[in-house]
C-alpha cells in the first residue's frame, strides 16, 4: 500500500526480476527441487510403510485370532447376552460355541495323512457376520442352515487333497463327547468354504462351522454351556480397560466367568515402537533435507549480495527482496513436493506391498495405508522444512544495503601467515580456504556425515534382520526329518520309521555329517487335580477356550495323556545349570523336566506317576507298568512347538528314555551337512524319505530359497532409502562446491594471473574436497559409530532374532565413493569455470 502512495509501485518489475532470476539459476533450482522432492518422497514413503505396517499388523492380529472382537465372556447366560447387546459402549456382540472340542471329532474318510483334530463350532448370525467374516477371504457358499450342513476352511480341503470342492459334497465324520459312551457317525454336506488365517498358530486344529439346527439335534444348549463364548466389539478402544471394568460389574459374573480383553489392545508397544521408528527416520530425513535446502538458498543469497544491493539502489524495498526469494522458493517447492508425492504414490502400489510381505506374516493379508493425511502430512513436513530453510537466507538478503553489497566478501577468518615453504602446497592452501568459510564448511561436513551415517544405520538394521539369522534361529540343523505317524491326530498306527537301516542309509550318503535324534513315547500320567488342574485351566483360558471340569480326567483317565521326549542332555546343560537345577540328576535319568511357561502353577517337589501306552482313536491305551519320575525343573513351552496335549510334555535324558522305553519311536532326526553341494544331499535324503513314506523334510537351504524374494525386497527397499540418504549428503557437497567455486571465480582468476597454473588451481580445489571427505569420515568412524550401536540396541528390542552384523563391506564402499566424489566433483566444476581464458574471466568480474 505504501509503495502505491509514494509512487514506487514496482510489483510488475519485481515479478519479472523473480522470473528472470529463477530462469538464470537453473542448476541451483534443479538441486533445490531435487532436494525437496527426495525429502518429500522419503518422508511420505517412511510414514506410508509405518502406517501400512500398523494397519496390516492389526489386520493380521485379527486374522490370526479369527475374530474382530475386542473382548470375550465365557459361558454367558441369555440375560448377560442381552445386557451386552444393549450396552452403549458395545457396537456389536455375538456368540460362538464349541459343540464338540478338537480331538473328539474324526473325519471318517481317507485324509491322506492330514493329521488334524477337528472341532465343530457354531456361530450365531451376529458373530459370523460382524466378527468372523471380516477376517476371512474368498468365501464361497453360505453358512450352514440344516442339521447336516458344514463349512470347511480351504487349507483343510487342501490337506484332504480336495482340489475342486463343490456344494453338497458328502463328508462323513464321527464325534464323541464326555456324555457319550460311543462315537456317533454322521455324513455332512459341504455348504461352503473360505480362506482363514487363525490356523497359523496351530496347524493341527481345524474348526468347522455347523448350524444351530445341528446344536439342537445333539442337545447342545448354547446358553447353558461352558463351551460358549460371547465376543464383543467396543465402540471406543481408548479407555478399554475402564470400559471393560464397567461392563463387567453390570454383568454380575458367576464363579468361573471372566471378561477377558484382547491383550493387544491393552499393550500398544508395537504401534508405539513403529511410530517411534518412523518419527526418528522422518526427523533424520527432515534434517538432511533441511541442510541441503538451507545450503542451496543461503549460498545463493551470499553469492547474489551485489545483485540485491543493486536492486536496493533502484528503490526495491527489503520486503520486495524477500518476496523475490519467496516466490522462487514456493515455485521450486511446488515442483519438488508434487514430484515427491507422485513418486510415493507409485511406490505404494508396487514396492510397499512387497515390503509389507517381508516385514509381516507372509501368509496373512496386508493393507496399504492409502490415507490422505499421510500425503498431506508429508507435503506439510516438506513445506515447513523449506520455509525454515529459507528463513535465514531471506533475513540476510533483506538486511543487505547498497554499501554493504559494494564491499561484501565471503565469510572469512583471520589466518596467521605461515611461510613454512616457498614451494606450492595445494593441501595447505586448501585447508586455509576451508577455514576461511567456517559456516559453509561445517554445513558441508554435517550434511555428508549425516548422509553417510544414515546409510550405515539403515544397512546395519537390514543385515541384522537378515533371513539367514531368522533361519538359524528357527532351525538347529541343516536338515530336519519328522516322523508324522507320531503326530497327534494321525489316523494310522505309530511306526518306527527311523530304524537302524534308515539311519545307516543316511550315513552312507556322501556329505552327511552328524545325525542327532529325538525319541518320543506316549505316556498316561496319573491325574491329580492338585498337581495338574491349575495348568489345564490356564492353558484353556489362554486359548480362549473353556476348560473341562476339574474331575473330568478323573472320570476319563485315558484321555489325559502326553509325550515323554528324550533330548541330548548336553544341549540343556547351560539352561539347567543357569536355573539352579541338578544337571547330573537329569543326565543320569533320575529326574525329568516339565514343559510349562508358568512353573508356579505346579506344586513343589512333585513326582509324576505314569504308564507307557499308545493312542487309539479318542484315547490312550496303557501298555506297561506304573512308573515314577521325579520332576527336577521346568522348560519353557518354546522347547516343543505344535499341538500340545492337556497333560504337559516331559523331557528326559537319553539315559532315562533307554531305561523307561528302550523301544520308543524316533520322532525327529537332525542332520548336519558337510558337503558344499547341499542341494544334492537334500535331494538324496528326500528320495529316501519318499521310499519310506509319512516323513516330513525341512531344510535350511530350501527355507532360504523360499525367503530369497523377501530378502531381495528387503535389501532393495532398505538399500534404496540408505542410498538416497547418502545421495542427499553428496548432493549437498556438490552444490556447495559449485557455488563456492562460482563465488571465488574472480579470486581464482587473479591467482592464475600472478603465476598459479590451471593444474595447481584444480589440485587446490580437489584437495578442498579431499579435506571435506576426510573430516566427514573421521566423524562417521567416531560419533557415527556411537549412533550406529545405539540404533541397533533400540532395534534389538523390536526384532528379537536380530543379531548384530556390522556392514563391513559398506564402509569401504562408501569411503571409496565419497573420496572419489569429493575428488572429481571439484575438478568437474573447475574445468567448467576454466573453459574461458583468464582475461575473459577477469573482465567478467
Amino acid at each position: 500500500m505504501n509503495d502505491i502512495l509514494f509512487g514506487n509501485n514496482n510489483r510488475t518489475i519485481i515479478k519479472k526480476l523473480a522470473k528472470r532470476s529463477f530462469q538464470q539459476i537453473k542448476i541451483r533450482n534443479s538441486i533445490a527441487a531435487l532436494a525437496i522432492s527426495l525429502t518429500t518422497l522419503l518422508i511420505c514413503t517412511v510414514f506410508l510403510i509405518g502406517g501400512s505396517y500398523i494397519s496390516s499388523w492389526q489386520l493380521q492380529q485379527e486374522q490370526t485370532r479369527g475374530t474382530t472382537g475386542h473382548a470375550a465372556l465365557n459361558a454367558p447366560s441369555l440375560e448377560q447376552y442381552k445386557i451386552l447387546a444393549g450396552s452403549e459402549e458395545i457396537d456389536c456382540v455375538g456368540v460362538r460355541a464349541d459343540v464338540f472340542l478338537p480331538s473328539f471329532v474324526h473325519a471318517d474318510f481317507d485324509t491322506n495323512g492330514a493329521g488334524l483334530f477337528y472341532g465343530l463350532r457354531f456361530y450365531n448370525t451376529s458373530e459370523w457376520e460382524n466378527h468372523r467374516v471380516p477376517v476371512l477371504e474368498k468365501i464361497y457358499g453360505t453358512y450352514p442352515n440344516s442339521t447336516d450342513e458344514i463349512m470347511v476352511p480351504t487349507w483343510v480341503l487342501e490337506k484332504w487333497n480336495v482340489i475342486e470342492p463343490y456344494i453338497g459334497m458328502e463328508l462323513p465324520f464321527s464325534y464323541q463327547s464326555g456324555s457319550m459312551e460311543e462315537a456317533e457317525q454322521k455324513t455332512f454336506r459341504l455348504s461352503g468354504w473360505f480362506d482363514e488365517y487363525d490356523y497359523i498358530g496351530d496347524g493341527n486344529i481345524a474348526y468347522l462351522p455347523v448350524s444351530e439346527a445341528f446344536c439342537n439335534e445333539v442337545g447342545f444348549d448354547v446358553w447353558s454351556n461352558q463351551k460358549t463364548t460371547a465376543d464383543m466389539h467396543f465402540s471406543d478402544t481408548q479407555n478399554i480397560a475402564k470400559i471393560a471394568s464397567g461392563i463387567e460389574s453390570s454383568l454380575k459374573l458367576s464363579s468361573g466367568q471372566t471378561l477377558s480383553v484382547n491383550p493387544d489392545l491393552l499393550d500398544g508397544n508395537t504401534n508405539f515402537q513403529t511410530i517411534a521408528v518412523c518419527m526418528i527416520l522422518g526427523l533424520g530425513i527432515v534434517l538432511c533435507g533441511y541442510l541441503l535446502i538451507y545450503n542451496v538458498f543461503y549460498i545463493s543469497v551470499s553469492n547474489d549480495v551485489r545483485f540485491y544491493g543493486q536492486l536496493r539502489t533502484i528503490g526495491t524495498t527489503s520486503r520486495q527482496i524477500g518476496k523475490i526469494i519467496s516466490r522462487q522458493t514456493v515455485k521450486i517447492a511446488c515442483f519438488g513436493i508434487i514430484a515427491g508425492l507422485l513418486g510415493s504414490f507409485a511406490l505404494s502400489h508396487f514396492v510397499i506391498p512387497l515390503a509389507l510381505r517381508t516385514l509381516t506374516e507372509a501368509n496373512t493379508g496386508i493393507t496399504v495405508a492409502q490415507r490422505p493425511v499421510i500425503y498431506i502430512g508429508a507435503a506439510l513436513f516438506s513445506l515447513v522444512t523449506v520455509l525454515l530453510s529459507v528463513r535465514k537466507p531471506i533475513k540476510t538478503a533483506k538486511r543487505i544495503s547498497p554499501i554493504t553489497a559494494l564491499y561484501y566478501q565471503s565469510e572469512t577468518a583471520e589466518i596467521k601467515p605461515e611461510l613454512k615453504s616457498k614451494h606450492f602446497s595445494a593441501s595447505g592452501m586448501a585447508w586455509r580456504n576451508i577455514q576461511r568459510t567456517k559456516r559453509k564448511s561445517v554445513l558441508v561436513v554435517l550434511s555428508v556425515f549425516l548422509g553417510i551415517t544414515a546409510c550405515l544405520v539403515v544397512t546395519l538394521l537390514i543385515q541384522s534382520m537378515s533371513t539367514d539369522n531368522f533361519i538359524n534361529s528357527a532351525m538347529e540343523h541343516d536338515i530336519e526329518l519328522t516322523n508324522q505317524t507320531l503326530a497327534l491326530g494321525y489316523r494310522g498306527g505309530q511306526e518306527q520309521l527311523f530304524d537302524r537301516n534308515f539311519i545307516n542309509e543316511l550315513y552312507s550318503m556322501e556329505g552327511i555329517g552328524n545325525i542327532s535324534l529325538q525319541r518320543e513315547q506316549t505316556i498316561i500320567p496319573e491325574y491329580s487335580e492338585e498337581m495338574f488342574y491349575s495348568y489345564i485351566l490356564d492353558k484353556y483360558q489362554s486359548q480362549g477356550m473353556e476348560a473341562p471340569e476339574a474331575d473330568y480326567y478323573g472320570q476319563y483317565p485315558n484321555r489325559f495323556y502326553t509325550q515323554l521326549v528324550s533330548i541330548d542332555a548336553e544341549k540343556l546343560k547351560g539352561y539347567i545349570v543357569e536355573n539352579g537345577m541338578d544337571y547330573e540328576e537329569f543326565y543320569n535319568g533320575d529326574s525329568g523336566l516339565l514343559v510349562a511357561d508358568k512353573p508356579a502353577l505346579f506344586p513343589i517337589d512333585q513326582t509324576v506317576r505314569f504308564q507307557c501306552g499308545h493312542i487309539s482313536e479318542f484315547e490312550a491305551v496303557a501298555d506297561g507298568d506304573l512308573l515314577e519320575l521325579p520332576i527336577g525343573g521346568f522348560l519353557p513351552g518354546s522347547y516343543y512347538g505344535g499341538l500340545s496335549t492337556d497333560a504337559p510334555y516331559i523331557f528326559v535324558s537319553e539315559t532315562a528314555m533307554e531305561r523307561i522305553s528302550p523301544d520308543a519311536c524316533i520322532s525327529r532326526l537332525g542332520i548336519d551337512v558337510n558337503s558344499a553341494n547341499e542341494k544334492q544331499v537334500i535331494s538324496s535324503v528326500r528320495e529316501l524319505c519318499n521310499q519310506t513314506g509319512a516323513i516330513s523334510l525341512t531344510s535350511k537351504a530350501e527355507l532360504a530359497e523360499g525367503l530369497h524374494s523377501a530378502k531381495i525386497t528387503l535389501y532393495t527397499l532398505g538399500g534404496g532409502i540408505a542410498f538416497v540418504l547418502a545421495f542427499i549428503g553428496m548432493i549437498n557437497f556438490a552444490n556447495i562446491m559449485f557455488t563456492n567455486i562460482q563465488a571465488r571465480r574472480h579470486e581464482l582468476s587473479v591467482m592464475e594471473s600472478i603465476g598459479m597454473t590451471k593444474k595447481q588451481c584444480r589440485l587446490m580445489l580437489q584437495m578442498e574436497g579431499f579435506w571435506y571427505a576426510i573430516i566427514s569420515l573421521a566423524l562417521c568412524v567416531t560419533v557415527g559409530h556411537v549412533l550406529l550401536f545405539s540404533a541397533f540396541y533400540v532395534f534389538k528390542g523390536i526384532v528379537q532374532y536380530a543379531a548384530f552384523s556390522y556392514p563391513i563391506w559398506m564402509m569401504p564402499v562408501l569411503t571409496a565413493i565419497l573420496l572419489a566424489f569429493c575428488w572429481f566433483i571439484p575438478l568437474l566444476f573447475a574445468n567448467r569455470m576454466m573453459k574461458k581464458t583468464t582475461v575473459e574471466r577477469l573482465r567478467q568480474n
